[in-house]
């Protein structure tokens, strides 16, 4: 014993060395997986902060189109948003997840917007060589995510928010009248014989809608753009999102 202490004691700088390699050793494979999960989690909290917010959700549809030979009549906006509403349902586990789902309601194509006669501005009333198309979008809590340039939120079911920009390109302001040619053929409601004519209702400020916004879901609808010309053909102009 005398004589393994004497050696230690000679060699004792080379012991203390292997001593502290061995620590780090040790040290290094016992933090080597905690290092690891501190890195995934680090990359993974990245990755989700830098998505698109369409990116982190999941999106369930129907369409009125959707229902196999059910065609004529279409079955109505309130049976398919009852069966999107029941079929998009998420188990228990899952559901806590995710946010509370939200609802939207919009044309499955951009729609013709005419503007009805009114007195025609200074320099003359716009004319049209193809009607400008927009988007019909539909949710609860909308208009308290626009800057209203003049007018109100909607409060009838013809009434609509049409963008600054788009109601440029129509020669409207609030309290103008629309006409949607397109939906002459929809079923009209109780007391309303004309379900083709809106009242503008108001204007927002297209510029400051944030369609990146978890309201917005990253939307595609506030993408206006002015009549074109491509090979010979006029393009009618694009409006951004009609909101009623």
């Amino acid at each position: 014993m005398a004589l393994l202490a004497r050696g230690i004691w000679w060699r004792r700088w080379a012991s203390l060395v292997l001593v502290l390699c061995a620590s780090v050793t040790v040290a290094g494979a016992a933090a080597g997986p905690l290092w690891g999960r501190a890195s995934q989690a680090s990359l993974l909290a990245r990755t989700l902060a830098e998505a698109r917010v369409s990116a982190l959700a999941w999106t369930a549809t129907g369409s009125t189109g959707g229902y196999g030979d059910l065609v004529d009549p279409p079955p109505p906006p309130r049976q398919v948003r009852s069966d999107v509403r029941t079929r998009s349902q998420l188990p228990p586990d899952l559901d806590g997840l995710f946010d509370g789902a939200t609802e939207i309601m919009s044309t499955a194509r951009r729609m013709q917007v005419l503007p009805l006669p009114h007195e025609p501005a200074a320099d003359g009333p716009l004319t049209f060589g193809k009607p400008p198309l927009g988007n019909l979008v539909s949710r609860e809590g909308a208009c308290a995510q626009v800057e209203l340039v003049s007018g109100e939120c909607p409060t009838k079911r013809t009434d609509l928010l049409l963008s600054d920009r788009s109601a440029k390109e129509l020669d409207v302001r609030a309290g103008d009248r629309v006409q949607l040619p397109e939906l002459l053929g929809e079923i009209p409601e109780p007391g309303d014989p004309d379900s083709t004519t809106y009242t503008v209702s108001g204007v927002y400020r297209a510029e400051t809608v944030r369609t990146a916004s978890r309201f917005w879901f990253d939307s595609e609808d506030f993408e206006y753009a002015p009549p074109a010309s491509f090979e010979g053909e006029t393009l009618p102009a694009r409006l951004d999102a009609v909101l009623v």
